[in-house]
């Protein structure tokens, strides 16, 4: 009797039914049982109908075009519940990973079927869905230790960077209950991270207040419970990055205020060629003159002048900007996954250091915000290039997500800095 096709949609709804009313039901270590059995050890599930209409899912040639997707929509199901519960609930999706991940060797007596199924498990692991598994799986098992050691891969660190989580662990196949499970679970983490680094600043403005008053850091350090330094920046490297993000970078104007008068002057640009120019200008003026002359000017002005020089005396709108302000990340970070030059953004990094560098790109974002995600990404591909490279190899990188992540937090997001603008008020020298 030939398979019939209408009815795969409902046998795949049937799954998603079950499985999600056990999740919910059971504990995480039943689940994990329920799931090995059915797609590990891929015989012997107790619910009948379940395995037969995974069983005739795997048989149709239907089926197995839409394997993949299914697979993991199906994987994900217990991964996005187990995120919105607590931290000790979420330390069981690295061993769900790791089950699905070690199938066993295919033995003698297993039925076709059972056969077909582990076999498809084995073929997923190898797809972009489960590398996004593998990242969270890095994820939810790096801890302190880890990330002071240098030796350890780049991956150990993804926690730190909540940017790259949309860019990381979401593929084509991720649904849309997965995309919204994984937003919250990153606003969560940016918001511990932005909470840290509120109390950390706090502390050193209250710090350098009773310097003042007793002459002595050692005799304020008495006086005062010390929190520590959320990011691993060393304590001098954060107190001189938060100077330069919060305080004033040209006597007293923030990037902010740089930001606002560049909006407004080039509001009056009458021609997109204009614009470019003035761009330009804006971009330059908080580059080291030295680099600049030796390098970048000269680079920046002939990106600009031929990034979409066909609207060159159209008037300037939404869409150029945001389109001129992509094409700049591309240029200034790394293009595309395709293409992984970075020479110009290594060499930015290594003549202006990493603070300037990303204010440079703080820059371009905070007068085009809606290239937010496309900062990011650029940073994502940097991040997937080097992810499995140790730490000490990338430090350049390394110290451009610490860096990055306190500019984005502090112009991105909710929290106030208004009262620490004074860089005397940071402890500066």
């Amino acid at each position: 009797m030939p398979f019939d096709l209408s009815s795969l949609p409902q046998k795949k709804e049937v799954i998603y039914n079950h499985l999600e009313s056990c999740i919910k039901q059971e504990s995480p270590e039943q689940v994990m049982t329920r799931y090995y059995t059915l797609f590990v050890q891929a015989t012997g599930y107790e619910n009948v109908e379940i395995r037969e209409n995974l069983e005739k899912i795997m048989k149709s040639e239907e089926g197995k075009k839409t394997l993949f997707s299914f697979l993991s929509y199906v994987f994900y199901l217990p991964i996005n519940y187990w995120l919105k519960q607590s931290s000790e609930v979420q330390q069981i999706i690295p061993n769900f990973v790791k089950m699905l991940e070690n199938i066993p060797p295919f033995a003698r007596v297993q039925t076709p079927v059972a056969r077909r199924i582990r076999e498809a498990v084995t073929q997923f692991n190898k797809s972009d869905s489960f590398l996004g598994l593998k990242r969270l799986q890095n994820l939810l098992t790096s801890n302190p230790t880890l990330q002071q050691d240098k030796s350890q891969p780049l991956s150990t660190l993804l926690g730190r960077y909540p940017f790259l989580y949309q860019h990381c662990l979401l593929v084509a196949e991720s649904s849309a209950e997965t995309k919204r499970v994984l937003k919250q679970f990153q606003q969560k983490q940016q918001g511990d991270f932005e909470l840290s680094l509120s109390r950390y600043i706090t502390n050193q403005v209250r710090l350098a207040r009773l310097t003042k008053r007793y002459g002595s850091p050692t005799e304020a350090q008495k006086h005062l419970t010390l929190v520590p330094n959320p990011s691993l920046l060393k304590d001098q490297e954060v107190i001189a990055t938060l100077q330069h993000f919060i305080s004033g970078i040209e006597g007293q104007s923030t990037y902010q205020d740089l930001a606002q008068r560049f909006i407004i002057h080039s509001a009056k640009a009458e021609t997109f060629k204009t614009y470019k120019k003035d761009l330009y200008e804006y971009l330059i003026k908080t580059v080291d003159e030295g680099y600049g002359k030796r390098q970048l000017n000269q680079k920046l002005s002939s990106h600009l002048k031929n990034s979409l020089s066909k609207w060159d005396r159209e008037t300037p709108n939404e869409q150029l900007i945001l389109r001129v302000t992509n094409n700049l990340l591309k240029f200034l970070v790394v293009e595309s996954d395709k293409n992984i030059d970075h020479y110009l953004y290594l060499d930015l990094v290594t003549n202006l250091g990493p603070t300037k560098t990303i204010g440079l790109l703080l820059k371009i974002l905070l007068i085009s915000p809606k290239i937010y995600p496309y900062l990011t990404s650029r940073f994502a591909i940097l991040y997937q290039h080097y992810e499995n490279t140790p730490r000490y190899s990338v430090h350049w990188l390394f110290k451009s997500l610490e860096t990055l992540q306190i500019a984005l937090t502090i112009h991105c997001s909710g929290m106030d800095v208004s009262y620490w603008r004074s860089a005397k008020a940071l402890g500066s020298d």
